[in-house]
């Protein structure tokens, strides 16, 4: 038989596993665009896909994606070149991230390989005359190399080496991305890695299934963490990992385990006024006089710097990636480094061959940025966003919504870094306003308007608002310093505890003959570690504590050793 001749009848042999893929394809892009209609809402997007997705779409997600399963389509020797090529392409890379080695760890075990191969002559590839074989090989390798790069850049690197001797066409590999992607678009990162080891859980009682979607839309509440561990963090300025808070105390670190409440000092020394932020395991530590900014992994504690952000660059994490704005090419544009692989890149909304999606204000939340454009001109200003518009950019799929417009009356600090978060499904902003007990929110459920300036309190009273876990409270600014708890669904307060001096009071002249007495909160403001509130009385050295659910509650001292 001539070449050609072969060659056209893979081809032939091929058709119908092109359509099979054509089919899976298509299914799996009905579903993920299913899920992320049905998702759209939930504050907690990734975590909520990979943790709390109900199992039954997940599974379907994954046996959209495997028809040809490699546990049933390969034989022995398959099996053990598939498990023997992905330790050599391992072996090449000086670094494999965890997803990569987990996804490794699922493939051998699924397909019963216990002793791999260490390495193996790639061009034995073209020995597997089964196209489906050589498909369902191409898919794993494929997700395996994704899994590194974020993207599918690597076929510039594997095309010539490895990807050339696949047998299989320019649709098949398009098909094959398709397939990833839409698994990637629906899971993320983890999704894929467990892809293969991924066991099915049965579906849960309706009563179940109803506590299940009330969880997906509950802000992070902090009850995971001990009052020991909060007693140790207190009033001192904090970030939330996945295991650990870690506080700064001057110029120092800790890390304190959310459990045991079992502290450990971080030797990296800080200098000049820091800001931490953090998320699933890295913190994140940015110099006020510096632009480099420092990502630690908490549990190895290895350091990782980026320098190339600018020096008033907006800033935020959430528990995969850091983002930083940065000006390229004069526009404003959102950057993302991720951890686990150490890449960073803009993000993207493309119209007419440009990346319109420009950066004003913004504030991230799990796979979620809610942001307003800046002023910017494009070849097409049909494409332009409008600066006065709120914006939803879902960072895994690449969209952009729009939400509503913001009023004039609060476009000037609505969205601001320092003043936005959010409870349920409320993103509010609080007046930037020094004792203006007021806030601006959006629905999100229906985000048609944003409500302005609404009044905390009704009497006039001076406020200092602070905020724990989305939860708004407030020091009223008289002589006993009550802290009050306001209920955004309901728009009424709670004392928590009447009289707590965390403040202390003087006097300013208001006219020529009249003096007027003022409060300011001292030291530190009140602040809330787990389902505990602390504060400081102004004349002591002593921290008391307070249930956050208390009424009219009575404080009590921290033992602070």
């Amino acid at each position: 038989m001539s070449t050609k001749d072969f060659k056209k009848g893979m081809e032939a042999g091929a058709k119908p596993f092109n359509e099979k893929f054509n089919e899976i394809s298509n299914a799996t892009k009905k579903i993920g665009e299913q899920i992320n209609t049905k998702i759209s809402s939930l504050d907690e997007v990734i975590d909520v896909i990979i943790d709390d997705i109900s199992s039954i779409n997940k599974k379907k997600i994954y046996d959209l994606n495997t028809k040809i399963d490699i546990k049933e389509c390969l034989d022995n020797e398959e099996k053990e070149l598939l498990a023997a090529i992905l330790i050599s392409i391992s072996n090449v890379d000086t670094v494999n991230n965890n997803y990569q080695q987990k996804f490794i760890r699922s493939v051998n075990s699924y397909i019963g390989i216990t002793e791999p191969q260490v390495s193996v002559d790639l061009s034995k590839i073209e020995n597997v005359e089964n196209i489906s074989s050589q498909k369902a090989i191409l898919q794993v390798i494929m997700e395996y190399l994704f899994l590194g790069y974020g993207n599918f850049d690597f076929e510039v690197n594997y095309e010539e080496n490895l990807l050339d001797y696949f047998n299989v066409n320019k649709k098949g590999m398009r098909d094959i991305k398709e397939c990833i992607q839409a698994v990637y678009n629906a899971t993320g990162f983890e999704g894929i890695s467990e892809k293969y080891g991924y066991v099915f859980k049965e579906q849960l009682d309706t009563e179940d299934q109803i506590d299940y979607v009330k969880k997906c839309f509950k802000t992070y509440d902090g009850s995971d963490i001990s009052e020991n561990c909060a007693d140790k963090v207190n009033i001192n300025d904090y970030v939330v990992l996945d295991d650990y808070l870690v506080y700064k105390d001057d110029t120092e670190l800790f890390k304190v385990d959310k459990l045991n409440g079992n502290r450990e000092k971080i030797n990296i020394k800080l200098i000049g006024i820091n800001t931490i932020l953090g998320g699933g395991k890295y913190l994140c530590i940015r110099s006020n006089f510096d632009v480099d900014v420092t990502i630690i992994d908490i549990e190895t504690l290895i350091e990782t710097n980026i320098s190339e952000i600018d020096k008033f660059s907006g800033c935020s994490c959430n528990r995969g990636n850091f983002f930083y704005t940065k000006e390229v090419d004069n526009v404003k544009r959102m950057c993302m480094y991720n951890y686990e692989s150490g890449t960073t890149r803009i993000l993207e909304y493309i119209k007419d061959s440009e990346n319109i999606l420009t950066i004003g204000k913004f504030y991230i939340k799990d796979d979620y940025i809610y942001l307003t454009s800046c002023d910017t001109i494009f070849s097409n200003d049909n494409y332009k966003l409008d600066r006065n518009m709120l914006y939803k950019y879902i960072i895994s799929t690449g969209k952009l919504e729009t939400l509503c417009e913001i009023p004039s009356s609060v476009s000037w600090d609505f969205l601001d870094s320092d003043d936005t978060n959010i409870y349920n499904n409320y993103l509010y902003t609080k007046s930037s306003m020094n004792q203006v007990g007021s806030y601006s929110y959006v629905d999100l459920d229906n985000p048609k308007a944003v409500r302005c300036n609404l009044n905390i309190v009704n009497d006039y009273s001076d406020i200092d608002l602070f905020v724990g876990y989305g939860v708004i409270y407030y020091v009223v600014l008289n002589h006993k310093f009550p802290i009050c708890k306001y209920d955004i669904d309901t728009g009424k307060s709670d004392v928590v505890s009447e009289n707590t001096d965390c403040g202390f009071s003087g006097e300013t002249k208001v006219g020529l003959f009249k003096k007027k007495t003022v409060y300011q909160v001292g030291y530190k403001k009140p602040q809330v570690v787990g389902r505990w509130l602390y504060y400081r009385p102004l004349l002591d050295k002593k921290i008391l504590k307070i249930s956050t659910d208390a009424i009219m509650g009575t404080a009590e001292l921290v033992d602070l050793q």
